[in-house]
């Protein structure tokens, strides 16, 4: 927590179950990355 300390509790605290779910959180970028590619292929 002396890394994020302005951070909001709620967000330290997802940030931490991020950090404890690896793989949830891959998925989770990964699923950003798609969302992100397929805004940009509808806007272009």
């Amino acid at each position: 927590d002396e890394m994020l300390p302005s951070l909001d509790p709620s967000i330290r605290q997802f940030v931490r179950f991020l950090l404890q779910n690896r793989h949830f959180a891959y998925g989770f970028a990964g699923f950003c990355a798609y969302a992100l590619l397929i805004h940009l292929y509808v806007l272009l």
